[in-house]
């Protein structure tokens, strides 16, 4: 369990007056899945003052990582359930304006915490497994194809966050380059040859 830190608005210690944050990281549950953190109040009716808890699951499992937003610690203690969602599949082929699959797309990552990244292979084809939730699709590429049709350099990135819920198969990504022929000459009109 990992936290990120919230500030105070107003903290007593010693009588005296003041503020301050805190935060907790690397918790460990225990095989009833329970852990202990010790977290300062944060203020109340005041969104700044929030903690977000990050889970991570143990490696080789089906169980995504998760944040819950929005918990605050007012008076008393607090008790929080964080419940770790499964996996799902989110694929799709990356391919130029033609068609042609984009081997090797340096980067095709679903945003957020739970989510992932990966390569295309090279039939442009791309799988991750990543938590359910509303993530930015994210598409760069660091290299030139000429048999492509697509930038040397490129990154894309979706309008707005896509709902991914249950597996789904996003069909093939269009790249969308546009072609631009360029003419070098000298002063005279003359072709300048590279």
């Amino acid at each position: 369990i990992h936290t990120t830190n919230a500030w105070n608005y107003a903290l007593t210690i010693a009588g005296l007056p003041g503020f301050g944050e805190s935060w907790g990281s690397g918790a460990k549950t225990d095989v009833s899945g329970n852990t202990t953190i010790w977290l300062f109040p944060t203020g109340p009716n005041n969104s700044s003052y929030q903690y977000t808890f990050n889970a991570y699951p143990p490696v080789g499992n089906n169980l995504a990582s998760t944040s819950l937003n929005g918990i605050t610690v007012v008076t008393g203690d607090t008790s929080v359930t964080i419940e770790l969602p499964t996996f799902i599949t989110v694929s799709g082929r990356v391919v130029d304006r033609d068609g042609n699959p984009v081997p090797n797309v340096t980067r095709v990552s679903l945003s957020g915490t739970g989510g992932g990244s990966t390569t295309t292979d090279a039939a442009g084809n791309f799988s991750l497994q990543v938590a359910p939730g509303n993530r930015e699709l994210r598409l760069s590429q660091d290299g030139f194809n000429a048999a492509l049709h697509i930038p040397h350099y490129y990154t894309f990135h979706s309008a707005s966050n896509i709902s991914f819920q249950q597996d789904t198969d996003l069909g093939d990504i269009v790249i969308p380059a546009q072609r631009v022929d360029i003419h070098v000459q000298d002063p005279a009109g003359n072709p300048v040859p590279d």
